[in-house]
């Protein structure tokens, strides 16, 4: 019996092991990425860095506009 006990327990520390290692995998991948957006995020923080604005023009811009096509009264099936 105990050595039976001591396989699973062996078994389940392998398993553990390999688990071990996959997260230590996708934490070196999550920190390549994070640095990776981290670099796109200054370019291009850059790249709009020309395009000023007074703050005039923010207030004055607010909210987009929507703007919907009325319809056209009669304009279907009339010659």
């Amino acid at each position: 019996e105990q050595s039976e006990g001591i396989g699973q327990v062996n078994e389940a520390v392998a398993q553990m092991d390999g688990v071990v290692q996959q997260n230590a995998a996708l934490v070196e991948e999550a920190a390549a990425a994070a640095g990776s957006l981290q670099e796109q995020a200054g370019r291009l923080s850059e790249a709009v860095s020309v395009f000023k604005l007074s703050t005039a023009e923010v207030i004055e811009a607010g909210a987009p506009r929507v703007f919907v096509a009325a319809p056209l009264v009669g304009a279907i099936g009339t010659i």
